[in-house]
């Protein structure tokens, strides 16, 4: 994102007009108008440091908007994945283990094989499966990577003996 556009984005989100960021800014209209429109680019500190004042954000936030690869359009969430968002902060332990290896399977399923990242690893031999009991009495397997499988056997062991203790108590 450009930083004209950055401007222009947090003016329209702070209901402020061109005329009242020149205003409270005391910048020209002229010269606020030329970089809102992306003519003038290299404007003077003074100039961006009073726009930025108004607008409740710092230069870096403009520096960041004009350097940065990832535009925020690919960043906003939208309403959907904000409540799959919400959905899984509310999970407790177990059910974070569940949304995670299932969306670890769809995702290594769909992923392009050159994204290498820990949740999709370089090869399946990185990965063990695991057996995690779901209520109903069966379990579902999921994969993790073999350096944190033990450390997940034991919170699913602990995390279901404490289930059996309660349910018996």
């Amino acid at each position: 994102m450009s930083m004209n556009e950055f401007i222009n984005k947090r003016r329209k989100e702070l209901y402020i007009s061109l005329d009242e960021l020149c205003e409270r800014s005391g910048v020209p209209k002229g010269t606020v108008s030329k970089i809102t429109a992306g003519i003038n680019t290299n404007p003077k500190l003074g100039t961006l440091r009073a726009i930025c004042d108004v607008l409740d954000c710092t230069l870096d936030d403009l520096i960041l908007a004009e350097k940065t690869d990832i535009s925020n359009e690919r960043m906003a969430l939208t309403p959907t994945e904000e409540i799959h968002i919400n959905k899984y902060r509310a999970l407790d332990e177990r059910g974070r283990m569940v949304v995670d290896a299932v969306l670890n399977i769809e995702y290594n399923s769909c992923a392009p094989k050159s994204v290498n990242t820990p949740s999709n690893p370089e090869s399946p031999n990185d990965l063990e499966r695991i057996p995690l009991p779901l209520f109903d009495g069966t379990t579902v397997d999921i994969l993790v990577e073999k350096e944190l499988a033990e450390a997940a056997r034991k919170r699913i062991e602990e995390r279901f003996s404490n289930k059996d203790k309660e349910n018996k108590a």
